[in-house]
């Protein structure tokens, strides 16, 4: 069996299961993101919460393992904590928190399709 046809069947559905703690790697597949990884950022998105946060900046290793110039964005997630700035026991109270990630690619929010979002969709745990 080819390496590619062992996803074939496979339909993406978001991150089910981040941890609070951060740490979980996510790929961002696109159309329209600057040929330089670290020029597209992440935006994380939560309705739960009404805002929308930049997420910090790609790491070394994000960017290393990132090739925007095929569609590709390699991230990983930040702690709920560090994402917010905030101690992470005011976020205690909230058993999960969901976000829908987007990337800000110069002037341009790339976002998922209406028809498509649990593909962008973060659930912490």
């Amino acid at each position: 069996m080819a390496k590619g046809t062992n996803f074939e069947s496979e339909k993406p559905n978001g991150v089910n299961y981040a941890s609070y703690g951060g740490g979980t790697h996510i790929f961002i597949m696109g159309v329209g993101l600057q040929t330089t990884a670290e020029l597209n950022r992440v935006l994380l998105t939560s309705d739960q919460l009404n805002t929308t946060v930049a997420a910090p900046p790609l790491s070394e290793e994000d960017v290393f393992n990132s090739h925007p110039q095929l569609g590709a964005i390699a991230y990983r997630l930040p702690s709920i904590s560090n994402l917010f700035q905030l101690p992470g026991d005011m976020f205690d109270h909230f058993s999960t928190l969901t976000f829908y990630v987007s990337v800000q690619s110069g002037q341009d929010i790339l976002t998922c399709a209406s028809n498509a979002l649990n593909n962008c969709r973060v659930i912490f745990r």
